[in-house]
């Protein structure tokens, strides 16, 4: 999850909406990575990722194969999906807290069903 601050919504346009000023953040956010991700691809993040996990039970301590992240994966801003989480209004503008996903991953509230 992030959080970002999206300064003065009174700079934007008056006919567009904070939420879609946002969305539209979330929308270019995707389309940039998208074009770098393939099935193939994710397919290797989720094998790096379950190598990681049995290595950790394997070798309780140590540094798994790629305990720095899995390339292109450990960056969730780089994330395919982009959500909205929540919108409120502060001092300086509106804040924004959004929540990042890869393609099949559940978001924490579909986690917790």
């Amino acid at each position: 999850m992030s959080a970002f601050p999206f300064g003065s919504v009174q700079a934007q346009s008056a006919q567009t909406t904070p939420k879609e000023i946002i969305q539209q953040f979330c929308d270019s956010a995707s389309a940039a990575y998208e074009k770098h991700r393939s099935p193939a691809l994710l397919t290797l993040d989720r094998q790096a990722e379950a190598l990681n996990q049995a290595y950790t039970k394997q070798h309780p301590g140590e540094k798994p194969p790629f305990g720095d992240g899995v390339p292109l994966s450990s960056s969730r801003g780089d994330a395919a999906n982009c959500r909205i989480k929540r919108i409120r209004r502060v001092a300086q503008g509106v804040e924004a807290e959004l929540e990042y996903s890869l393609p099949g991953e559940k978001n924490v509230e579909e986690a917790q069903k």
